[in-house]
């Protein structure tokens, strides 16, 4: 082999462990960058799923707030002007404090926004957004039920802002207790104004719609809480 050849051969060989060398280091870094991404899709997840326990307690807490007070709205519809106003004064404050006044509830979704807005990195992830998109979508149904039932709210409070109650002073969003016999004796004229009626049948009615939402809701993020730790 002449010194020309054995030289072009060297030269081959330097170039072809060069090549060798660059494709060496993209795979690693590929490699890299897919068990980066990988650790922190499963970051994102774990946050999401420590998001949904979270707020469990919260939600079923709101809806049967929002339940109790239905009931006891019931009472004030079951009754009369005369059995109402022979209630205790403690029966009436809570007939009276739930005649305005609902549980509102917004959820902490950022964890799950943020997720679903990342890039879907393999068919499990894909799976995993699914159950991620199906507590967000059971949230807007709640959502909507939320901002009806408030607007309802906000009409009962300003049909009773037409009744002069002592206990009204700071806004009938502010009634803590009712005493004394005045209480049940404003519960009994309550009971004979058409207009608050209407008003009141509206508002617990959707006020059931949301607190039944809330459950719904409830269900869906247990469910996807248990996959996506599961997953």
């Amino acid at each position: 082999m002449t010194d020309s050849q054995t030289g072009w051969r060297k030269r081959a060989i330097e170039a072809l462990l060069v090549v060798v060398s660059i494709l060496l280091a993209f795979m690693i870094d590929a490699v890299w960058d897919a068990r980066n991404e990988a650790n922190l899709e499963s970051m994102m997840v774990d946050a999401v799923v420590a998001q949904l326990h979270d707020m469990r307690a919260s939600i079923a807490g709101s809806a049967a707030r929002n339940e109790a007070r239905v009931d006891a709205i019931d009472v004030f519809f079951r009754g009369s002007k005369e059995s109402l106003s022979a209630l205790p004064p403690d029966s009436a404050a809570l007939i009276l404090q739930a005649l305005p006044n609902g549980e509102s509830f917004v959820p902490s979704l950022d964890a799950a926004r943020m997720y679903l807005a990342t890039p879907v990195r393999d068919r499990e992830s894909l799976e995993e957004r699914a159950d991620v998109a199906a507590v967000l979508s059971a949230w807007e149904e709640a959502r909507e039920g939320h901002e009806l039932f408030s607007d309802l709210r906000a009409g009962v409070r300003s049909e009773l802002s037409r009744f002069a109650i002592p206990q009204l002073e700071q806004g009938v969003g502010s009634i803590v207790t009712m005493t004394g016999r005045g209480g049940p004796q404003v519960l009994g004229e309550l009971r004979e104004d058409p207009s608050l009626l209407r008003a009141v049948i509206e508002k617990s009615h959707f006020q059931r719609v949301f607190a039944g939402e809330l459950r719904a809701f409830l269900l869906v993020t247990q469910d996807a809480a248990e996959r996506l730790a599961g997953n």
